[in-house]
């Protein structure tokens, strides 16, 4: 048997008893047990309280525009918020877009601040083909009911009203506008029934010639005959 130096005995025999206090000290300690898994409480979020619809747009020079309700909007145009529409395409498509309350802007986003009856106006120049416009009425919120009309842009009347929930789809066989309109659901309503329209004196224009958009949230004519 060889004889090793001392100096490495000595080593070798303290790294073994190192070695089997660590090894007897891991081997005696028991593992920690699990304690019962306690569901945390997440911090309360605020949800907001809005919706959207989407206007699906056939011949039209963009595919579909929106509006809705939610909170901190404005009846405005509101920065960050509302969405100005594209320009005018061109190959003969229609020119499409909702139309601000003041009548600057031509927006593809409209979102309104919430109330009992909230209106929108959307304007529709015809190219070669008529414009369609389609919705889904599972877009429409629960409390409030959707309604449709043809609107020529400057007499007090509307033509063919349509509630929303019902049909999906208008079509604009000439330049036109059409009105959508919001009201909130009574408990002794009819659910059939239409109700009036709303006032929309700030939005009404008289409006010469409809097809001519230079007229159309550039340079807003003069108010005509209120609505009632």
């Amino acid at each position: 048997m060889m004889n090793l130096p001392h100096f490495s005995y000595s080593l070798l025999l303290a790294g073994c008893l190192i070695g089997g206090s660590i090894c007897s000290a891991s081997e005696s300690k028991a593992p920690p047990r699990k304690g019962p898994k306690v569901a945390v409480p997440g911090g309360k979020h605020h949800i907001s309280n809005s919706f959207r619809i989407n206007l699906n747009i056939k011949n039209g020079h963009i595919g579909s525009v929106e509006f809705g309700c939610r909170d901190g909007a404005t009846d405005g145009y509101d920065r960050r918020i509302d969405d100005m529409a594209p320009p005018p395409g061109i190959g003969g498509v229609g020119y499409t877009f909702l139309v601000s309350p003041d009548r600057k802007f031509n927006l593809y986003k409209d979102i309104r601040a919430y109330a009992d009856t909230v209106q929108w106006v959307f304007y529709a120049k015809i190219g070669r083909k008529p414009v369609v416009l389609s919705w889904e009425k599972s877009q429409i919120p629960n409390a409030f009911d959707l309604y449709c009309a043809e609107w020529d842009g400057r007499s007090e009347a509307v033509a063919d009203t349509v509630n929303c929930r019902e049909l999906e789809s208008v079509t604009a066989e000439k330049t036109t506008f059409f009105r959508f309109w919001i009201v909130k659901r009574q408990a002794d309503a009819e659910p059939d029934s239409a109700p009036e329209v709303l006032d929309d004196s700030a939005e009404k224009a008289a409006i010469d010639d409809p097809a001519d958009e230079a007229q159309i949230g550039t340079d807003p004519p003069a108010v005509d005959t209120p609505v009632e």
